[in-house]
């Protein structure tokens, strides 16, 4: 990310690669939640503001700087499944932000095509052994050791689907019979007083108007037809 800590003759060495080899293979197998966490605590240390989405399965952290401007969008991508055209669509997403930066984050890593998509639009791939960096530098080896602790940031070991706690919302549950019933007799009885309130109404009506009204006749059943109609729709609604 933008923000990464220096390198160059300032910057620690690096690490041989055994020796990050533990980090690199939680990193490798973690969910969207972990990978979310580290890209949020590295921004919120920094003093920026982050906020979550997911669009189309996949979560996005955009990043907000002190003012509340859009500064950086990064794609939090575990199983490294982007492809050229996610990254031109994640481009256009950076560039409706206005000025803010992307970022494609995995603890994988993509083939040619994807890096070479990603240096065409100016889109920075942190991924593999430049996630293991990152996480390293900016001291968040202990983020990751508690969720992969708590079993809530990791995938499964064989490197393919993620166990992610993140919930998305489900369309409901068929409902029980008994619920069913319930939900016929209450607009059953909800349907009749309705028909009993409007004929009421229409009666009152008619009887101050005398017998040569026919506008009024067809213009006081049309609330009552509304809201028979809205009746209807709603149980429709319910168990189609």
């Amino acid at each position: 990310m933008s923000e990464t800590p220096p390198t160059g003759d300032d910057a620690p060495r690096e690490r041989p690669p055994r020796a990050d080899a533990p980090l690199r293979r939680l990193l490798a197998t973690a969910a969207t939640p972990l990978l979310t966490a580290v890209v949020e605590r590295f921004w919120q240390d920094r003093g920026y503001r982050t906020a979550r989405t997911d669009r189309s399965g996949h979560r996005f952290v955009l990043v907000r700087d002190t003012d509340g401007e859009p500064v950086h969008v990064v794609w939090v991508d575990p199983e490294a499944a982007a492809t050229p055209g996610h990254v031109e669509r994640l481009d256009r997403m950076a560039a409706s932000f206005g000025d803010a930066d992307a970022t494609l984050t995995s603890g994988r890593d993509y083939d040619a095509a994807v890096y070479t998509a990603a240096e065409e639009h100016g889109i920075e791939c942190l991924a593999s052994d430049q996630l293991v960096t990152l996480v390293d530098r900016a001291g968040l080896r202990g983020l990751v050791r508690d969720h992969a602790q708590s079993g809530g940031g990791t995938a499964v070991a064989d490197g393919g689907a993620t166990a992610s706690t993140t919930r998305e919302l489900q369309p409901p549950a068929d409902h029980p019979v008994a619920v069913r019933a319930g939900l016929v007799v209450g607009g059953a009885v909800l349907s009749l007083l309705a028909l009993w309130g409007g004929a009421a109404q229409v009666t009152a009506r008619l009887q101050t108007c005398g017998g040569d009204c026919p506008l009024l006749w067809g213009a006081s059943f049309l609330p009552l037809l509304a809201m028979l109609l809205g009746s209807f729709a709603v149980a429709v609604g319910v168990f189609d």
